[in-house]
């Protein structure tokens, strides 16, 4: 059964196997369109222990070529999630999400300006070649 279909079995206290489920889907739907992952990342934003699964699922879905976000809701989702201040990435991906960008392929020189560095995210940067930051 895909996660997507057991988004309703998303909640609070849910079963340990479809959590650790849920993390591994999460964290590679970058390229998944976002109708298809929206109901599903929403329901997982409402679980404490999927919020740094979620974040890492925008921040991959912003970063991965072939990623696809809908800015404003990606927002509304990362500002549910209650990240500490300093979780690494989070401040430039809300920069760049409220400023419209659904992804870096469109201007890459947005994500360096919003995270306030000359350096790139391509894969000399990263060491992945897909153009991802590194994992938080």
């Amino acid at each position: 059964m895909a996660l997507g279909e057991d988004h309703e079995r998303l909640v609070p206290g849910a079963p340990e196997p479809l959590l650790r489920r849920a993390r591994r889907v999460l964290e590679n739907s970058g390229p998944v369109p976002w109708g298809a992952k929206a109901p599903t990342l929403r329901a997982a934003a409402g679980v404490p222990g999927l919020r740094h699964a979620v974040f890492r699922a925008l921040l991959l879905g912003y970063h991965d070529l072939y990623g696809d976000l809908d800015p404003a809701e990606a927002l509304v989702l990362l500002d549910r999630l209650e990240l500490p201040a300093d979780t690494p990435h989070a401040a430039p991906l809300r920069t760049v999400l409220a400023a419209g960008h659904g992804n870096h392929r469109h201007d890459p020189g947005i994500w360096r300006a919003a995270a306030g560095t000359g350096a790139g995210t391509a894969a000399g940067a990263t060491g992945r070649s897909s153009g991802t930051p590194p994992a938080p």
